[in-house]
């Protein structure tokens, strides 16, 4: 599988009929924001999203640190009406406890990381 990110896919977006997500908040299981979805990692060979690239911090203020995590887009649902991204198995307190990422694309050890993250959930 190779990922990239959807903003470096020149002329590629997301498919009609489908939400981007991109600027949307991430909202824990116990309805208290988390971050913003900042970008998708796709995988190239299937053309699908994977994972969601998170900002951690209170969207739509500077109060951000910066850092990132990888969700799943497995792991979540989405609330259109709210141009939110919910994360129905991990409390807020759950998704800053996720592995921190840097770089472009994910290493297959912190898709490693993300994975157990979740599945102890």
């Amino acid at each position: 599988m190779t990922l990239q990110r959807m903003s470096s896919l020149k002329g590629h977006d997301v498919a009609e009929g489908d939400h981007d997500v991109r600027g949307w908040t991430l909202v824990g299981a116990d309805g208290v924001a988390a971050g913003s979805v900042v970008d998708l990692l796709v995988d190239t060979a299937a053309m699908t999203a994977r994972y969601l690239d998170v900002m951690l911090g209170v969207p739509g203020t500077a109060d951000t640190n910066g850092e990132h995590v990888l969700v799943p887009v497995a792991a979540v649902d989405l609330d259109p009406r709210m141009d939110a991204v919910r994360v129905p198995m991990l409390r807020a307190a759950g998704l800053w406890e996720l592995p921190r990422r840097e770089g472009e694309v994910p290493s297959e050890a912190e898709e490693r990381a993300v994975a157990a993250a979740f599945a102890r959930r």
